[in-house]
């Protein structure tokens, strides 16, 4: 999946319409290269949480890439998450005390499910990547209450 974004170029925009008001507003995020934002939420404090993948900035590669707004969808802080492999942002869940971030970590022999939480600044406070031998891609995940986590995704086995 990686290579596909290497050959595009974009700078990540949001669009906002009103539907009641006819308001109107449009912004963007992200320098150039590489910007990609997968997923979005309303946070409980106010403002927004925009997580995605950048290779503009950050730690080698692509990285992922969280960016907090207030709720006039004006930047606050962002942070880069990853290492020399490529790191992607797919979904985010927010719980009372911050947000736990999947992704995918990308090497030339595996795709690895990962995943991370961070506090409402953005400060990592654990990090997983299960590894398996085969292709692993998370696609969603949900709190189960005093239990753990239910992540959908896919394992591509050679047949």
């Amino acid at each position: 999946m990686s290579y596909l974004y290497r050959f595009m170029r974009y700078i990540f925009l949001i669009l906002f319409v009103g539907f009641t008001t006819g308001e109107s507003w449009f912004g963007q995020y992200g320098v150039s290269k590489n910007d990609v934002f997968t997923s979005m939420i309303k946070s409980n404090d106010g403002g927004y949480i925009l997580l995605g993948t950048s290779n503009t900035l950050g730690n080698g590669g692509n990285d992922i890439w969280v960016v907090r707004t207030d709720d006039s969808l004006n930047f606050i802080w962002q942070r880069f998450y990853g290492g020399p492999l490529d790191d992607l942002g797919k979904y985010i869940l927010q719980q009372k005390d911050g947000f736990i971030i999947i992704g995918q970590t990308i090497s030339s022999s595996s795709n690895n499910i990962r995943i991370l939480k961070i506090d409402k600044k953005g400060k990592k406070l654990w990090d997983n990547i299960y590894e398996s031998k085969f292709e692993n891609i998370a696609h969603s995940i949900e709190e189960i209450k005093s239990v753990g986590f239910l992540i959908t995704g896919e394992e591509e086995v050679p047949e």
